[in-house]
């Protein structure tokens, strides 16, 4: 017996079994009338009122096959829905008041010191900007259709910038999240206006502007800096060229799995708790949290579903947000803690060995499977120094895990994903080690 109830805590207090030596009767055996309908069966059908034909007609529909049916189903089914009724989360929603509560300007800030004379506050929007349509009600309605009016000059813009942002690096407007009397004045602002009012007149359509941006004569420049442009323009501001800049560390991480082949794209669901060092939470916790590791496809999710605490972030995600506040512009790392993280750290090599093994599944030569991993990282065709380069190096690694199979082993074991069947282990670990040197190359590891 299973306890489905949804107070936990609450006992079943008697329950009857009925038992019987008869094998012909089932849990289909219809039982005898109950004996309300026996007293309204000696009656003769023609004199039943309304009332004993009412109960004598519900007791013949509860004993046909298919209400027993029926109501089989429905038990299941709001079991199942009372299962999954207690995963449910519930959160807080908000509504507008019937009548409003006053709002007063405080004294010296002061919670029980309010303002009685002229200082009663109303609701409206800043007097800078375009105001309220005369016949909207002050609510957060009116303020949602007032950000997204023809007449509001931020809205289109700050999201056009931002989408600018993400291809160019920076924005039109340098300070993305300042578009006040503080923030940076735009460097192309007949450029930004043009934008915003193509993307309001496109109705908000997001792939069109982005086609528009990286199909641009702007954007399919050359990354190349000419002595000229490094003179007048050091910065970019003008355009001079392609942007280039390294990418966010949780875009390297997804790079990395992508390029192996692991990263899972399903999209949406709880957060996942891939590899971190052990001990992770130990030391701000007092040893009262500890971080437990998820397994399967949860591994390689990509970076934006992983579990995140404002007091200590993913340790590979350097300069990554804090989480505290709301941060709208990417930031970028330098610091040579990172590139010892993605050449050691489980990711990294876990994803260049399963890139290795799935090169090595081909019947492609060593030359041929360094050209198309060099093709798949860099977007282009490696020089014929490049391609000494990467043979030499394959060479020299299989000359040491040659000499030291243990260490070729211990490689093969790195991260839970299981070795692929029917390799050579000194073949899949030199692979795998000059695959994560070039994974982490400055072209590879940087947006040009």
């Amino acid at each position: 017996m299973r306890h489905r109830f949804r107070f936990e805590q609450h006992l079943i207090g008697t329950f009857r079994i009925s038992t019987s030596d008869s094998e012909a009767v089932t849990l289909d055996t219809p039982t005898a009338p109950p004996q309300p309908v026996l007293d309204v069966l000696v009656i003769p059908a023609q004199d039943w009122n309304k009332e004993q034909r009412e109960l004598v007609f519900e007791y013949h529909r509860r004993q046909s096959p298919q209400y027993r049916a029926a109501t089989r189903q429905l038990r299941f089914n709001l079991c199942e829905l009372e299962r999954m009724q207690g995963k449910f989360a519930d959160t807080m929603g908000m509504r507008e008041l019937d009548n409003p509560r006053e709002t007063h300007i405080l004294t010296l800030g002061k919670y029980d010191a309010p303002q009685r004379d002229n200082g009663l506050i109303s609701h409206g929007v800043p007097a800078s900007l375009p105001p309220l349509p005369e016949d909207a009600s002050p609510n957060r309605l009116s303020l949602a259709n007032w950000l997204v009016t023809p007449s509001h000059p931020l809205t289109a813009r700050v999201a056009v910038n931002r989408v600018w942002q993400q291809f160019f690096g920076v924005g039109l407007v340098e300070s993305p999240e300042d578009f006040g009397a503080q923030g940076k004045q735009p460097s192309h602002p007949e450029l930004l206006d043009w934008l915003a009012v193509d993307f309001q007149k496109s109705g908000w359509d997001t792939k069109r502007l982005i086609r528009q941006i990286v199909t641009s004569a702007t954007y399919r420049q050359s990354a190349l800096v000419t002595n000229e442009a490094q003179e007048s323009d050091p910065q970019n501001i003008w355009l001079s060229r392609a942007p280039r800049y390294r990418l966010p560390a949780h875009v390297i991480r997804d790079q990395a799995l992508y390029l192996s082949g692991l990263l899972v794209e399903k999209q949406g669901g709880p957060s996942v708790k891939p590899y971190q060092p052990p001990g992770l939470w130990a030391d701000f916790s007092f040893g009262k949290i500890k971080y437990t590791q998820d397994s399967g496809e949860s591994l390689y999710r990509r970076s934006l579903y992983t579990f995140w605490r404002r007091s200590l972030g993913p340790p590979n995600m350097f300069d990554e947000a804090d989480r505290k506040l709301c941060s709208v512009r990417m930031r970028r790392t330098n610091t040579p803690l990172h590139a010892l993280t993605l050449l050691n750290d489980i990711t990294y090599i876990e994803a260049a060995r399963v890139f290795a093994e799935s090169l090595l599944q081909t019947d492609m030569d060593d030359q041929q499977r360094l050209a198309k991993a060099f093709r798949m990282m860099t977007g282009r065709h490696a020089t014929d120094v490049e391609k000494e380069i990467l043979a030499n190096s394959l060479q020299v690694a299989k000359e040491h895990y040659g000499s030291n199979i243990e260490a070729a082993s211990q490689l093969l074991e790195t991260g839970d994903r299981a070795p692929a069947e029917g390799l050579d282990a000194v073949e899949v670990a030199s692979l795998a080690s000059v695959l994560n040197v070039v994974m982490n190359a400055d072209e590879v590891i940087s947006k040009e």
